[in-house]
């Protein structure tokens, strides 16, 4: 189920290419990568937008990246936003192939959760 959402969550964003635009999605064996050729994110929004709440669009909810940031997280993966050049935006995950151990407290593990 974590992984239905985080594709999910991606098309989404696929969605909201401007409307002569186009997207692509692309899965290697621990990434994937979703690119789109539209006017990019500016570099201050590029730091927000993987915040709760945090949407530029009137009808956005700002949940989108948040929720999809939590998972790759939780998964010990990373999440990156790159500018497509020399239009648009890519947006990177890479889920580790290995099992990781969760954090420790003392003898306990620890959910691992993002702000």
């Amino acid at each position: 189920e974590p992984c239905y959402l985080v594709c999910f969550g991606l098309l989404q964003r696929l969605h909201h290419v401007p409307r002569h635009g186009c997207g692509l999605l692309n899965f290697r064996a621990n990434q994937v990568e979703i690119c789109d050729n539209g006017c990019g994110i500016d570099s201050i929004d590029r730091t927000k937008v993987f915040e709760a709440f945090y949407t530029t669009r009137a009808q956005g909810t700002g949940l989108g990246l948040a929720i999809v940031k939590r998972i790759v997280d939780q998964h010990h993966g990373t999440i990156e936003l790159h500018p497509n050049e020399p239009n648009g935006t890519c947006l990177s995950i890479i889920i580790p192939t290995t099992p990781q151990s969760p954090e420790m407290v003392g003898n306990r593990p620890v959910e691992v959760t993002t702000s």
